[in-house]
Order: C-alpha cells, then sequence, then structure tokens
C-alpha cells in the first residue's frame, strides 16, 4: 500500500479539499498498516489523527475485520471506557480501514509494564 490509499481515506472522509500537512507510518503491526495524520479541511480545524488499513482482500487477518474493532471501540466509548474517537470506518478503493482521533501515549507493552 501506499500514502495513495492514505490521501483516498482523507478525501473520502473530509472531501477532496481536505490537505495533509502531515502524515507518517508508524512502526510495529506485523498485518495491518498505522498511519499518523494531520488533516487539514477547508476553512476548518486541524484534526490529529490515526489511520489504520487492512492489506487489500486481508479484512480479518489480524484476528478481527476493522469494521468490528469500530463497533467495539464505539461501544466501549458508550460505556464509559477511555478510547479514542472513531472519525470513521469503511473501505477506500477495496481496502477496509478505521480513522480515530491521535491520542498521545505509550504503546509498547514492556515500558507500560515496567514504568510506574
Amino acid at each position: 500500500m501506499s500514502g495513495d490509499t492514505v490521501a483516498a481515506v482523507v478525501a473520502e472522509v473530509f472531501g477532496p479539499q481536505a490537505a495533509l500537512p502531515h502524515r507518517v507510518r508508524l512502526p510495529g503491526g506485523a498485518s495491518r498498516e498505522t498511519w499518523a495524520l494531520d488533516v487539514a479541511p477547508p476553512g476548518g480545524e486541524r484534526h490529529e489523527l490515526v489511520l489504520r488499513l487492512d492489506s487489500p482482500g486481508g479484512a480479518g487477518e489480524a484476528g478481527t475485520t476493522l469494521e468490528a474493532e469500530a463497533r467495539l471501540m464505539r461501544a466501549a466509548a458508550g460505556s464509559g471506557v477511555p478510547v479514542p474517537r472513531i472519525v470513521a470506518a469503511g473501505s477506500a478503493g477495496g481496502v477496509p480501514y478505521v480513522l480515530m482521533e491521535r491520542v498521545d501515549g505509550e504503546t509498547i507493552p514492556r515500558r507500560i509494564l515496567r514504568d510506574d
């Protein structure tokens, strides 16, 4: 996959005039791509987001679909669990995706478990 898929998702969700002033592929993730994005819609405020992409035709390789993951995260949020807000979930050019707000924090388990 490439930045073209990222741009397609942003255009689908925010419109074709939305700018991508920042995008970087994040390390990790064996079966899905993860990107940190800043999206600036025309006349709107900048959004700091995370985009997760399945490989084309590979939905469910990681144990569940991204669509199901988005539904679970929305349900968790509705029950008061602190999770990133899902902005959109769907498929762009046959590539399933979930787009969510970016939350600052740590995701390396050994650091989380080792530190107080």
